[in-house]
């Protein structure tokens, strides 16, 4: 049987500036973890993710971050 793969929070940290195609370099900067494709380890927070209704997706582990840090 084909292990099951599922997305994951590796532990490999991203930062980043963005730029626009046409305007070029902004002021915004974006930081968080990269996500990779996984085998699917059950009961595993890194792999554990929030829908909302308007097409937002997060990780369960960076929302339990952000409520630790305000």
């Amino acid at each position: 049987m084909a292990p099951q793969l599922v997305l994951g929070l590796s532990e490999q940290k991203l930062t980043a500036k963005l730029s626009h195609p046409v305007y070029g370099k902004s002021e915004t900067s974006i930081s968080g973890l990269v996500v990779s494709i996984q085998k699917k380890i059950v009961g595993s927070s890194t792999q554990m993710w929030t829908f909302t209704v308007d097409g937002n997706i997060s990780s369960q582990v960076c929302h339990v971050i952000q409520l630790i840090q305000v």
